[in-house]
């Protein structure tokens, strides 16, 4: 299995895109080599995060919760 990771952190725009991309070669492509494999597309997504990147400060890169004092958990 070979994870595919888009929007790991907040501020990783392009990811999406990218991962759009790939997905979409995957399921419209007619290729005998890939009739072999089977693909499982999970989405997680972090769009609290993305959306206050854009929003209020380019550089967050956690989801925008609330634990305790402090907001966001940082995947590393």
């Amino acid at each position: 299995m070979i994870p595919l990771l888009g929007l790991q952190r907040a501020r990783d725009w392009i990811t999406v895109p990218v991962v759009q991309y790939i997905i979409k070669q995957l399921v419209t492509r007619n290729d005998a080599h890939l009739e072999k494999y089977t693909f499982h597309i999970i989405p997680a997504t972090n769009p609290d995060g993305y959306v206050y990147t854009w929003t209020t400060n380019r550089n967050w890169s956690k989801t925008r919760s609330q634990n305790g004092l402090c907001y966001g958990v940082d995947r590393k």
